[in-house]
C-alpha cells in the first residue's frame, strides 16, 4: 500500500492523469483484472497504471524490499502481543510499504501536497472513460472510492502514530485479517518505533535506495 512511494519514484510534472494512474492498480485492486492497450493513441492514465505494475515487479523482486520486509517480519515475530496474528509475512509486507510512505511524509512534506493536488486536478471524465474501455461494471463505485481517498487524504496523517496504526489496521481488515485489539495495536506501534530507530534510521539512504530500485 505504498501510494506515495509510487508517486515519488515515477511522477511526471504537469501530467496529473499519469500520476493518478500510478495509484489506480492498488486503489482499484481486483476491479481491473488486466491493463491492456485498449485505448487509442497515447493515454497518460493507462501509462501510469502500466508504470505502477512495472515498478511493483522490480520493487518486490529487489534486495531492498527483501531486506526491509524481513526486518519488519523479525520485529513482528518478537512482539509479545502479536503471537496470534496470522500471516505475519503479509503484514510485514504491508508494514514495510506503509513505513516507506511515512518516511516520505516526514522528510519530504511537499511531496504529499503535490500528490493530493495532482489527484484533485486530474480529469475524472478521463477516469470514467478508462473504466468504460476496460468494461468495468462498478465504475461509479470506483469513482466514489477515488473521491473519498482524495478527500480523506489520510496519508498526510502518517506522522501521527495513532492515525498510522489505524490506517494499518484498516488495511489488514480489508485483506481478511482480524482487527487488532488495543494491546496489539500498542505492540505494533512498538515495532514501528524500533524499526524507525534501526532499519529506517538512515533516512536519506533509504529514500535513495528506494528511488534506485526502479531507476
Amino acid at each position: 500500500m505504498n501510494f506515495l512511494s509510487h508517486y515519488f519514484v515515477r511522477s511526471r510534472p504537469n501530467d496529473s492523469l499519469f500520476n493518478l494512474g500510478l495509484i489506480l492498480p492498488d486503489l482499484f485492486r481486483g476491479s481491473i483484472r488486466q491493463f491492456e492497450l485498449t485505448l487509442p493513441g497515447k493515454n497518460s492514465l493507462l501509462e501510469g497504471c502500466l508504470a505502477h505494475i512495472k515498478d511493483d515487479k522490480q520493487f518486490h523482486a529487489s534486495l531492498f524490499f527483501e531486506q526491509g520486509a524481513e526486518a519488519c517480519l523479525h520485529e513482528l515475530k518478537q512482539a509479545p502481543g502479536l503471537e496470534e496474528v496470522e500471516r505475519k509475512w503479509f503484514l510485514a509486507h504491508i508494514l514495510f510499504e506503509m513505513l516507506m510512505d511515512r518516511l516520505l511524509v516526514r522528510h519530504l512534506p511537499g511531496l504529499c501536497l503535490r500528490f493530493y493536488a495532482d489527484l484533485e486536478s486530474a480529469d475524472k471524465s478521463e477516469v470514467h472513460a478508462f473504466l468504460k474501455a476496460h468494461h468495468v461494471s462498478d465504475s461509479e463505485v470506483l469513482l466514489r472510492r477515488l473521491e473519498l481517498f482524495t478527500r480523506a487524504a489520510y496519508i498526510r496523517n502518517y506522522t501521527d502514530n495513532n492515525l498510522f496504526g489505524y490506517s494499518l489496521t484498516r488495511v489488514m481488515m480489508r485483506v481478511g485479517l482480524p482487527e487488532l485489539g488495543f494491546k496489539q495495536r500498542a505492540d505494533l506501534q512498538a515495532c514501528v518505533n524500533r524499526l524507525e530507530q534501526t532499519w529506517f534510521k538512515e533516512v536519506q539512504t533509504r529514500i535513495f535506495e528506494m528511488k534506485q530500485v526502479t531507476a
